[in-house]
C-alpha cells in the first residue's frame, strides 16, 4: 500500500489531495470516502454560500468544496451534500442560524481520499 498526492477529476472540479491506498493508475475511476482532516471554524474555514453550488475545486493551497447542509449534530459534525455524496466534517463555532438546506462553502488543506469497492 502506498500514499501520495494526487490531482484529481471529479465530476465537481479538479482538485488536489492525499490518496489513502495503492496508488490508482491514470485515468482510471473510483469511489472514494473524502475525509476533511481540518477541524474546521465556521466564518474562517466555512460560510453559508449567497448562491448554490456544488463544487470540489483547488483554490490556490486549498481545496475548495461546496454543497447543502444536510444536518448538523450536537457533536458539531456538519453533513454536506454534493451531488449524491455526503461530506461530514467537524466544525467549532455555532453555524449561522437557518443553515439547515442552505447552501456553504468550506476551504480546507487537509483533504485525504480513501478508495472503496461498491
Amino acid at each position: 500500500m502506498g500514499n501520495g498526492r494526487l490531482r484529481v477529476k471529479s465530476a465537481y472540479g479538479f482538485f488536489t489531495a492525499d490518496w489513502h491506498g495503492e496508488k490508482p493508475s491514470l485515468g482510471t475511476s473510483h469511489s472514494v470516502e473524502i475525509d476533511v482532516n481540518d477541524l474546521l471554524l465556521w466564518g474562517r474555514d466555512l460560510r453559508v454560500a449567497d448562491t448554490p453550488a456544488q463544487e470540489i475545486a483547488d483554490d490556490e493551497d486549498m481545496v475548495r468544496i461546496s454543497g447543502r447542509i444536510e444536518s448538523f449534530d450536537s457533536d458539531d459534525v456538519l453533513t454536506l451534500l454534493v451531488d449524491n455524496s455526503l461530506i461530514m466534517v467537524e466544525t467549532e463555532g455555532d453555524p449561522p442560524l437557518g443553515a439547515i438546506g442552505r447552501y456553504a462553502t468550506l476551504r480546507s488543506a487537509k483533504i485525504t481520499l480513501y478508495p472503496y469497492d461498491v
